[in-house]
């Protein structure tokens, strides 16, 4: 299982790593909400029986000058790379 917020990326992603779609598949969502990690959990063990292993690297990055970033987009931040990289592996810990 592959995860990101751009569907038409993980779609050709998922083509490249596998053209016939029987040992991938990916799920476009936010990874800050725990909705996401549990869909990706949840897709994992449907189609291949579980969680075996997981790569947990999410994050964002929108240059620019630190004067410039404001609250929302540093809480857009946050929570990406923090809650995304908490909730995730908790939810593949419970599937292993």
């Amino acid at each position: 299982m592959i995860g990101g917020r751009d569907e038409a990326k993980l779609s050709q992603a998922a083509a490249e790593i596998d053209g016939s779609s029987v040992r991938v598949g990916f799920h476009a969502g936010d990874i800050a909400h725990p909705a996401t990690a549990a869909v990706l959990v949840d897709l994992a063990t449907q189609a291949f029986g579980g969680v075996d292993i997981l790569v947990n690297n999410a994050g964002v990055f929108r240059p620019k000058a630190f004067l410039d970033v404001d609250e929302a987009e540093y809480d857009w931040f946050l929570d990406t790379i923090l809650k995304g990289k908490f909730f995730m592996p908790q939810a593949a810990a419970k599937a292993m």
